[in-house]
């Protein structure tokens, strides 16, 4: 019994050994070292995948300078991972094949400092990259939509080290997202991204190729390969818990640890999308527009792009009959309208006895070449305005009559963070809402037209964000649609609120200034009755009714300053409620601040204010823009030492509105710049370090919060700034 047990386990072990030595040896060369970005093909290879379809599989690690295309080419391995330069090289006539594609977004970003948040921030910043072909491959697209050049910005060699990043010996570096930015994470340095995908941008990233000699000598086996390195994708993504401990026993040359290879396999899985795209699949669209980013668009006419990337992607023995079968049926179906006009053209002709022959041909022939240029225009067309969807930076959200979400285009799915597969997962426009905003947006919707206006939105996490909306309604075959355009709005807000700090600072030094020109005089007063009581004293002279006098002197002036301090306290006080009050009292609150600053400098002011009735507004932000107007003519005085300087004041009312104007007789402004003065940082004082926001607040203050409306103009030597209040 025991020589048949032997002899049977020795059978066992030689029928194993001649399978595995019957095993065809093939390798992979990967263009990075082992981790979690392979975890399919280490899974192909551990699980038994490549072995159960007779493959021996080398997994190869990356050597630097090694050049994946070349050794693929070249028959030195079998098969390669490598990103858009294999396409790029293809269309060089190198001799390549696709044969899978796993990455659905773009995997290499950049990596910036906080404060560089868009391309034009990176000019004369320092850039870590692979080199300055690979970076212009994967970000030059990017950079020319803010019309920028490669050329123009300052490289250094990558050392794959984060700590340089972190060190500050740069400002930005390209990077895996799947793996860098957890680096950073645990060093605690903060950091900005820059992701194509965010632009409508994509890259090859993550393809596996082989060459034209292995794709046609090899077809079995390239197909034996492409569908095993499939299993073990699905078996990783499926389990990359036990695939991570595999990668940390068997092909830990990195030294990863546990934490960052969950990492990784989380954000591998995002950038293979395996619940929208089927793993490994080859998008056409992706490649087509892969060639118009990396070329220009009129390099290629539409037939040789498709004829390019029929070419570009590996098809086994089976898929090509079927196309052979499907290209047939293709042209047999429409060839059938095309033999029947023959047919009727041959019987007309007979008919007609050849008397309109040569026109009948003139005809056909151009109603053919029409049809053709317009079937053309159609593929055109409808190519173009799926890539302006996809590529467009503002999200843009398509419903049907029942508001159900039929489309949302790729801006859109990153702005929201949802991500669908057709028939699976239906959303309405409501789901997009808060619920405080749902009855503004049933009251627009209303509308053939959506004219654009602000409201918060929710992402898929339920937080909400500012966004400016605005929406059409279009008829299809018979259905009604609805197209809507979203712009974030998040960093606009915090731009704004960034601008309003600094002009509320400029603007405090200002009145700083104010009011040390209405303390000089108070002050002089105080001191010069302190002065009098003492001398008075000294000679003896001091009675009752002089110090009573000094001592009413005194207490007013003090009041005075008192008053002062209470109005420049109001004038910053942080509330914000609508308070009723006429056009006189702010300009004497104003004047209260600022009168003996203009008087100091020998500038009359002529009041005319004839205006009773009260309004209701923001007190304090009125009088900061009658303050920032009076300063502004008070400036223009001095900068032109104007002789027979004067500020008029004038409020007056008819029946619709109220109307405060404040006019100054230094020359008026440029008709060349008078239709800039409202812009941002637009200052005719950047000499004396003007910020160029005071006109810009005064406008947004008096047009958006207090229903107003701030204009100017000139009349002869005067400028008029007018304030429009409506009763």
């Amino acid at each position: 019994m025991l020589k048949i047990l032997a002899l049977l386990f020795f059978l066992s072990l030689y029928s194993l050994l001649a399978k595995e030595q019957n095993l065809s040896k093939v390798s992979l060369q990967l263009h990075w070292k082992y981790q979690f970005e392979f975890a399919g093909f280490i899974a192909a290879k551990e699980k038994g995948y490549y072995r159960d379809v007779g493959l021996d599989v080398e997994l190869k690690e990356y050597d630097f300078g090694q050049n994946i295309i070349k050794d693929v080419s070249s028959g030195k391995v079998n098969y390669g991972i490598y990103n858009s330069n294999i396409l790029v090289e293809y269309i060089k006539d190198e001799p390549l094949k696709l044969i899978s594609s796993y990455f659905k977004r773009s995997a290499l970003v950049l990596i910036t400092k906080p404060e560089i948040k868009y391309p034009k921030d990176l000019i004369n910043k320092k850039i870590m990259a692979a080199g300055i072909e690979d970076f212009d491959l994967n970000f030059n697209y990017l950079f020319s939509l803010e019309k920028l050049q490669i050329k123009d910005l300052n490289f250094v060699p990558h050392t794959f080290d984060v700590q340089d990043f972190a060190d500050n010996k740069v400002d930005a570096m390209t990077a895996f997202i799947s793996d860098q930015p957890f680096k950073l994470d645990k060093l605690n340095v903060k950091y900005n991204i820059i992701d194509p995908s965010n632009f409508g941008v994509f890259n090859l990233q993550l393809e596996l190729f082989t060459s034209n000699n292995e794709a046609q000598n090899n077809t079995a086996r390239t197909e034996a390969f492409r569908n095993a390195s499939l299993k073990g994708w699905e078996y990783a993504l499926n389990n990359p818990a036990e695939i991570i401990e595999i990668i940390l026993e068997k092909y830990n040359t990195q030294n990863l640890t546990k934490d960052f290879l969950e990492n990784e396999a989380l954000h591998t899985d995002r950038l293979i999308l395996p619940k929208m795209y089927q793993i490994g699949s080859i998008d056409k669209m992706f490649l087509f527009r892969q060639i118009d980013i990396l070329y220009n668009q009129s390099k290629f006419t539409f037939e040789k792009k498709e004829e390019l990337i029929d070419n570009f992607i590996f098809y086994t023995q089976k898929e090509l009959e079927d196309k052979r079968v499907d290209l047939n049926y293709t042209l047999l179906k429409k060839s059938i309208p095309f033999l029947i006009i023959i047919l009727l053209i041959i019987f007309y002709r007979q008919w007609l006895l050849n008397k309109y022959n040569k026109n009948l041909k003139i005809e056909v022939e151009e109603k053919t070449e029409e049809y053709k240029k317009k079937n053309e225009e159609l593929l055109i067309s409808n190519q173009n305005f799926s890539d302006l969807l996809d590529t467009a930076i503002e999200a843009i959200a398509i419903f049907d009559e029942k508001n159900n979400l039929v489309k949302l285009n790729n801006s859109g799915e990153i702005m929201f963070n949802y991500y669908f597969k057709e028939n699976l997962d239906v959303k309405k426009v409501y789901d997009f809402i808060p619920k405080s905003s749902i009855a503004q947006i049933k009251e627009k919707l209303k509308y053939d037209i959506i004219e654009p206006f602000e409201i918060d939105l929710l992402r898929s996490d339920k937080s909400v964000f500012p966004a400016l909306i605005s929406g059409k309604i279009i008829k299809k075959e018979n259905r009604f649609f609805n197209i809507i355009t979203v712009v974030d709005l998040t960093q606009i807000k915090l731009r704004d609120e960034f601008i309003q700090q600094q002009a509320k600072l400029a603007q405090m030094g200002e009145l700083l200034s104010m009011i040390a020109h209405q303390w000089r005089q108070p002050l002089t007063a105080i001191s010069a009755a302190s002065e009098s009581l003492k001398l008075k004293a000294l000679l003896n002279d001091l009675n009752n009714e002089t110090v009573q006098i000094a001592a009413d002197d005194i207490y007013k002036y003090v009041n005075h300053l008192s008053c002062t301090i209470n109005d420049f306290k109001n004038f910053y006080k942080t509330n914000k409620s609508i308070e009723t009050t006429t056009l006189n009292d702010l300009v004497k609150k104003s004047l209260n601040i600022i009168e003996d600053s203009i008087y100091f400098h020998n500038i009359q002011i002529i009041k005319n204010l004839d205006s009773t009735s009260e309004i209701k507004t923001y007190i304090n932000e009125v009088t900061q823009v009658i303050l920032s107007l009076l300063q502004n003519a008070e400036d223009a005085h001095l900068d032109k030492e104007i002789k027979n300087a004067y500020i008029k004041i004038k409020t007056y009312e008819n029946d619709t509105s109220l109307y405060l104007e404040i006019i100054d007789n230094a020359g008026g402004i440029d008709a060349g710049i008078i239709d800039k003065i409202f812009e941002p940082y637009f200052s005719t004082k950047l000499e004396k370090n003007g910020t160029g926001l005071g006109l810009y607040f005064a406008k947004r203050i008096i047009d958006n919060n207090c229903d107003g409306l701030l204009t100017v103009e000139n009349n002869e030597n005067e400028t008029i700034f007018r304030i429009t209040f409506y009763k």
